[in-house]
């Protein structure tokens, strides 16, 4: 059994005092459905045989911290909340395998807030496809129609790798230029191999301040002042962020903003468009936690036409770290000219499920 003073040291007593007995009983409830073992594999990220270092930090373990905590109040309040469901145990059974094993703990997330407000739910109905399955279907009262809904995550791709190689390179390159200074490379577009070659050999001649070929910005600022006002006026959001910090005892200090946008969605869509029936009200709930700028890039990017008619919505939904817990911010894409059209009262249904989890 977890105590309060597991709570204390696995959150480093960050934990809010209002959210104790919401996790002490999220916890024990987790660990009696799939043993104390899941739960630490989910929130341990490092273990320690030296007993140096377990006198030294009072554990043999290192936790996530209390953003762990938070995510498992929230995963058992919503198996709390589908646990008489029909078909719910198979839920279980890939949770028991990992945490976000198949999609299932956003799966469950979004199928819990789907409960939360008021829906008829029912687990993976056949859609009509052959023996294809979409992961819910819900109505908003007995004799109204099914809604199907597909629920797909966006796993980080070659897009967000490449953002975080280009930017730390950059950001390091920068930050020698003059370590009594913080540094700061602005990219102004997405730029192709042979620009950004061009950009790393002139951050290595440690330039003058100043423009690039119309590609990049090279400026810098005191430490300890602001440099995001001039690089967002020079190259506008969105933009990734990255930093370098010099070795110990150096005052260097980089910052590369840029951003590569995510091309998947039309990938995306291809591959989970056929779990919706084709003539039915159909949703596709997509979650671009992972993706940088994921909600604007593929917005521009969805086009929607015959193929793909008997798509009502796309959801984007994004999960984010606050002082409170997570938080999501829900986005609705609407097909101009679907097959079947959401009606006033489904809309007004999707904008209380929007709103779920803006607050913890």
């Amino acid at each position: 059994m977890f105590t309060f003073e597991d709570l204390r040291i696995i959150g480093d007593g960050y934990l809010p005092d209002d959210q104790y007995d919401r996790a002490l009983a999220a916890l024990n409830g987790l660990a009696g459905i799939f043993g104390k073992k899941w739960i630490e594999d989910e929130i341990v990220i490092q273990r320690f045989d030296d007993h140096v270092i377990i006198a030294a930090m009072g554990s043999d373990k290192l936790y996530g911290g209390v953003h762990d905590i938070q995510k498992m109040i929230s995963v058992w309040e919503d198996i709390q909340e589908l646990d008489n469901l029909p078909g719910f145990q198979d839920l279980l059974k890939k949770l028991n395998k990992k945490l976000d094993f198949d999609n299932v703990d956003l799966e469950l997330s979004v199928i819990a807030d789907l409960s939360r407000c008021g829906a008829e739910i029912q687990l993976e109905p056949m859609n009509g496809n052959g023996q294809s399955k979409a992961d819910c279907q819900f109505r908003l009262a007995r004799g109204l129609p099914w809604i199907y809904v597909e629920i797909t995550r966006k796993m980080q791709a070659t897009a967000e790798k490449l953002i975080d190689t280009r930017g730390e390179e950059l950001a390091e390159l920068v930050s020698k230029i003059n370590p009594e200074r913080r540094c700061v490379i602005a990219l102004k577009e997405n730029v192709n191999d042979e620009q950004y070659a061009k950009i790393v050999s002139w951050l290595k001649t440690c330039p003058a301040e100043g423009e690039f070929e119309n590609l990049a910005l090279f400026f810098s600022v005191p430490h300890g002042v602001n440099d995001t006002i001039r690089a967002l006026e020079y190259a506008p959001p969105p933009r990734s962020v990255r930093q370098f910090g010099g070795a110990f005892g150096s005052n260097a200090f980089g910052i590369a903003y840029l951003h590569i946008p995510n091309l998947g969605a039309k990938d995306k869509l291809v591959q989970k468009i056929p779990q919706l029936p084709s003539n039915e009200i159909g949703i596709l709930v997509i979650d671009l936690t992972r993706v940088a700028n994921g909600v604007n890039d593929w917005t521009n990017q969805i086009c929607f036409d015959e193929t793909n008619s008997h798509c009502s919505a796309i959801i984007f939904i994004q999960d984010f770290l606050s002082s409170n817990g997570p938080i999501r911010r829900t986005t609705i894409l609407q097909n101009p000219a679907p097959k079947i059209p959401l009606d006033q009262n489904l809309l007004e249904f999707l904008s209380k499920f929007k709103d779920m989890r803006t607050t913890y």
